[in-house]
């Protein structure tokens, strides 16, 4: 495997060939002198991974961006953990990791493991813009309807705060995302496998915390870094995202190969719906990316499909039946219904459309 590093600090630059010499990777460092040099020898180079410590100047910014649409190799920035930055640069310039500065050869290796079995499983983002708008009971069902189509799927659940995804698959994990968030630089295939919960249903689970008092440990940083990883082992990966949008579920969205946003037929719900959709258009989120779910529907006096169609200029793609009856007992027994009772209509359209949506991601 071949890297370049591209730094204007010549220490940083031989403390990172240092690490990949120990994984005998060729390296070549370049110093960041000017742009047309650094793309000509980057260039000529063709390197696996690129790794550039980075200034926070517009200069740079439009550098990364160029030297990604050149040379197609993975694209790695070193620099300080500002989560706001690191959204930017996965959002905007292209760059595929961000590592943090200030523990460089612990992050380099960690980089370093995670790329020697790298694989690029579709990421499935779960969010309802509302507090209990059924968003944990449909990525339950559906990474559950998604292994029984003999497929491998790891459920990570970023519903921090309340973290129902363990209940809804009847497990109690040992366990959790805050424990990977202690180790960052040491996760490998190992470390991240035995933190996962195995389920009856086939789905490994990686849960939310346990106690509030580590909810701040997880950063955005956390999640690129743990769903990295689960894409290297499994081909579907399925998010449930806390309605709050913090900086840590935004790493997620960015991530996802597809966002299904759950919502019912209700104004409150439509509203959020809205203002969700417009983070997504402002942010240049495309329309293929998401798909919309409305939850419970069939009840009196709700909003018709024709009006929130109309109000969302987005179509609707499923529509699933108010069955209180069969969603709680399956919450209430920790078995999802898609399992405990296949032949409910809400169990068989969530097969379809979980059929389909495999077929079209």
């Amino acid at each position: 495997m071949r890297a370049v590093v591209i730094s204007s600090d010549s220490s940083v630059a031989a403390r990172i060939e240092a690490v990949l010499q120990k994984w005998s990777w060729d390296c070549r460092s370049i110093p960041a002198t000017a742009s047309s040099e650094i793309k000509r020898i980057a260039g000529s180079s063709r390197p696996d991974v690129l790794i550039v410590v980075q200034s926070q100047s517009q200069e740079s910014e439009e550098l990364l961006k160029e030297l990604k649409a050149q040379l197609k190799s993975k694209m790695v920035v070193l620099g300080p953990p500002d989560p706001r930055r690191i959204l930017h640069l996965l959002h905007n310039c292209g760059v595929d990791e961000y590592l943090d500065e200030e523990d460089l050869e612990k992050e380099v290796e960690a980089m370093l493991r995670r790329s020697r079995g790298e694989a690029r499983g579709k990421v499935i983002a779960v969010l309802s813009p509302s507090s209990g708008g059924g968003s944990s009971t449909i990525a339950a069902n559906l990474a559950s309807s998604i292994v029984a189509a003999g497929n491998q799927c790891c459920a990570i659940d970023l519903n921090l705060a309340i973290g129902d995804l363990a209940a809804l698959l009847d497990v109690k994990p040992r366990h959790s995302i805050a424990d990977l968030a202690k180790n960052l630089a040491e996760i490998d295939e190992l470390l991240f496998s035995q933190t996962l919960t195995p389920t009856e249903s086939g789905v490994a689970l990686l849960s939310a915390p346990q106690r509030f008092e580590e909810l701040p440990g997880i950063t955005a940083k956390t999640v690129t870094t743990v769903v990295a990883m689960a894409r290297t082992l499994y081909p579907y990966v399925v998010i449930d995202i806390q309605p709050s949008l913090h900086d840590e579920q935004l790493a997620a969205l960015e991530l996802a190969s597809v966002i299904l946003i759950v919502f019912e037929l209700e104004f409150c719900s439509l509203r959020n719906v809205t203002r969700v959709l417009e983070y997504f258009r402002t942010h240049g989120v495309p329309k293929a990316s998401f798909r919309l779910i409305a939850h419970r529907t069939g009840q009196v006096e709700q909003l018709s499909q024709r009006q929130v169609e109309s109000a969302l200029s987005q179509p609707v793609d499923l529509l699933l039946p108010e069955d209180r009856k069969v969603v709680v007992r399956s919450a209430n027994t920790g078995i999802p219904f898609v399992k405990g009772f296949p032949r409910s209509p809400i169990a068989r359209q969530i097969e379809e459309f979980t059929a389909a949506l495999l077929r079209d991601i």
